[in-house]
């Protein structure tokens, strides 16, 4: 890890060896987990650097980074949260970024959360603000590319809120409010003849349902869990031959915690 801390020190920003640097610097951090927070004071100059740094190749592999590094830390992430989430927001909120970089920071944010935990609810707001505008996207033309964009970034904000029922999953004061916002969205998922046909998509978003059931089990989303839709998602999940056997297995549960929900008085 010196050696890359020396390299990046002679490298011109954006250059391709800072790419291939960070690439590597994310195999370590993956390797030595949370010991990797001896190298935070003296890496995270370079890494601030690329991700403020929006036009550059660079930046991609930098979100990367910060999602492996929240990862191998947990909860030591947390004191250098606050900093990414000004800089990946501030980066969200520019309308000169390139838009490959959106789904990226938007999966981050869901990567973040599963990390720190509560500590996140202080950037719930922003963070579900942004997804309630990303899940309501829709393509300014008929272009492949930009129906290929609009699916990337759907696709993030599923991920987002997988990451954010992770971390949140025993504070459910926190997400209460945001209950219908998450299942307005699943219901466009299985609406979505693209995304309701892809194995990991259908994985993520009916796992959901089943955190969702699990999570609220104090019968306020009774109601919800009676709509036919829910039960026909499950259960083409679970009988689709082309997906996995995690992807069905995953269903198998979540129509077991819809059962329960429906059992509620």
């Amino acid at each position: 890890m010196e050696k890359f801390l020396k390299l990046l020190q002679i490298q011109d920003s954006n250059s391709i060896i800072e790419e291939d640097i960070f690439i590597a610097v994310s195999s370590v951090a993956t390797a030595v987990g949370r010991n990797f927070e001896a190298y935070m004071p003296s890496f995270l100059p370079f890494l601030t650097n690329a991700l403020e740094n929006t036009e550059s190749p660079v930046c991609e592999s930098a979100v990367g980074l910060v999602v492996d590094i929240c990862h191998s830390l947990g909860d030591g992430f947390i004191p250098y949260c606050q900093g990414f989430m000004a800089i990946l927001g501030n980066s969200l909120s520019n309308g000169q970024m390139r838009r490959e970089l959106r789904p990226l920071i938007l999966s981050c944010f869901g990567d973040i959360a599963s990390s720190i935990g509560q500590e996140f609810i202080q950037y719930l707001d922003v963070v579900m603000g942004i997804c309630a505008q990303a899940q309501h996207l829709e393509p300014e033309d008929g272009s492949i590319e930009t129906e290929d964009y609009i699916l990337s970034v759907k696709e993030a904000v599923l991920d987002t809120y997988v990451g954010v029922i992770a971390g949140l999953h025993d504070q459910p004061a926190a997400l209460a409010q945001y209950q219908m916002q998450i299942i307005e969205f699943l219901m466009t998922v299985f609406s979505n003849p693209v995304m309701s046909s892809s194995d990991p998509v259908c994985r993520s978003a009916v796992g959901m349902l089943g955190d969702l059931a699990q999570i609220y089990s104090d019968g306020s989303l009774k109601m919800v869990y009676q709509q036919q839709w829910i039960t026909d998602f499950i259960k083409k999940t679970r009988q689709n031959p082309r997906f996995t056997q995690s992807t069905r297995d995953t269903a198998r549960w979540a129509r077991e915690q819809q059962k329960l929900q429906l059992q509620l008085p």
